[in-house]
């Protein structure tokens, strides 16, 4: 009997080198396992794809059969595009001569008054390139010539503004089936000042044969067609958001008819004149007063003897002896209206608008001259308003 003696250190680095060897050749074992089951896979796919290339064999026969169908129904499609664009362009002329170019024509003249208006009449066309992307030509006919040119290459921003806003009434107008309303969202946009008294003369004349419905976020142009629109027959509303007390979060728009008040433009007023846009802050301004005198002038019911109601001024108020209807009215502060009447004619701000300044011209400055104004002199203007208003308020 063989009698070996190892020592600790020793057994233990074979057992370590043994224990290494049978992971080598684990690994070596999975490894020869991963490759047969990887081949095995390729194989499979192979077979799948060698099945699939022999059931999809085609003759060449078949092939060309096939594109021949193929090519005759791209054909009929071309040929139905050709004959839909050509329908589709009937159709758009079609519904351009059901609107009548002289009523564009008439509209934008109405809108557009002016001494230096160039085009006599306007014609319309379609120009279908493209069914995705139809589109129509304008082209004028100046004045005194048969001079035919690219509307919308002569025409600016506000006036082409316009006639876009004629042919949308015109094509309305056309239409047998209308439900006779209008919606109109911000008729002024982009629209020049020159023209915005003209379209609101001419909205005036159109809500005499539609229901209109106008929108805008412009407080000076609310205001001018809240006055020059029939009462009676026209229906302001303001919107604006708020909250209910009692349920948190929660934004609702309320309705509310508008009452006349001069605190949104002195605020409006005094927004400008920290930033020193003095034409803005004088405007503003000057709609405040307007507002205090007119809300004074419907309290004492005073009688204007004027025949275009929507034109009436400081100066009609003034002429009509304002001043001296309130004086009766309130007997007993007679003195106290007289020296707040005095404070306003005194800055040639005020002078210039009691003078006569039109209430419907949209200007910054007062009409007399365009005279300007410093910064010290429009803060003088707000702040003389805010005392005149609050004493206004006093006599309730």
């Amino acid at each position: 009997m063989l009698n070996i003696e190892i020592s600790k250190e020793e057994f233990d680095r074979n057992l370590i080198s043994d224990l290494e060897t049978i992971k080598e050749d684990a690994r070596r074992e999975s490894d020869a396992i991963n490759e047969i089951l990887r081949l095995s896979q390729e194989w499979g796919r192979y077979k799948e794809i060698k099945q699939n290339s022999e059931k999809s064999k085609i003759s060449k026969e078949t092939l060309e059969t096939r594109m021949k169908v193929v090519k005759k129904i791209y054909d009929d499609i071309c040929d139905f595009y050709e004959i839909y664009r050509r329908k589709y362009a009937e159709r758009i002329a079609k519904e351009l001569e059901n609107i009548s170019k002289n009523e564009v024509t008439l509209i934008y003249n109405k809108i557009n008054q002016s001494e230096n208006e160039v085009v006599d009449t306007f014609i319309i066309e379609p120009d279908i390139g493209n069914i995705e992307e139809p589109k129509i030509s304008f082209r004028a006919v100046i004045k005194g010539t048969q001079k035919v040119v690219d509307a919308l290459s002569i025409l600016s921003t506000g006036h082409l503004r316009c006639l876009g806003f004629a042919l949308l009434v015109a094509r309305i107008k056309s239409n047998p089936n209308s439900l006779n309303f209008i919606a109109i969202d911000d008729p002024i946009y982009s629209i020049d000042h020159e023209h915005r008294y003209n379209l609101i003369t001419y909205l005036r004349e159109l809500g005499s044969q539609y229901q209109l419905i106008i929108t805008t976020s412009d407080r000076v142009f609310y205001d001018i067609i809240k006055h020059q629109f029939n009462g009676n027959s026209f229906k302001p509303y303001n919107t604006s958001f708020g909250s209910i007390s009692n349920c948190q979060n929660t934004e609702v728009v309320l309705s509310i008819d508008i009452k006349p008040c001069y605190r949104s433009y002195i605020e409006k007023a005094e927004e400008y004149s920290y930033i020193n846009e003095i034409r803005a802050a004088s405007l503003y301004a000057r709609l405040a007063l307007e507002t205090v005198l007119f809300s004074l002038a419907e309290k004492v019911n005073l009688k204007i003897p004027y025949k275009r109601i929507h034109k009436i001024t400081i100066k009609d108020l003034m002429g009509a002896k304002l001043k001296e209807e309130l004086k009766n009215y309130f007997q007993d502060r007679s003195n106290e209206i007289e020296m707040e009447f005095q404070k306003l004619s005194h800055h040639r701000y005020f002078k210039s608008l009691l003078n006569g300044f039109p209430l419907d011209e949209e200007v910054h400055y007062p009409h007399e001259e365009r005279s300007s104004y410093t910064v010290k002199e429009v803060k003088e203007v707000i702040e003389t308003i805010k005392n005149f208003a609050q004493f206004v308020e006093s006599l309730a």
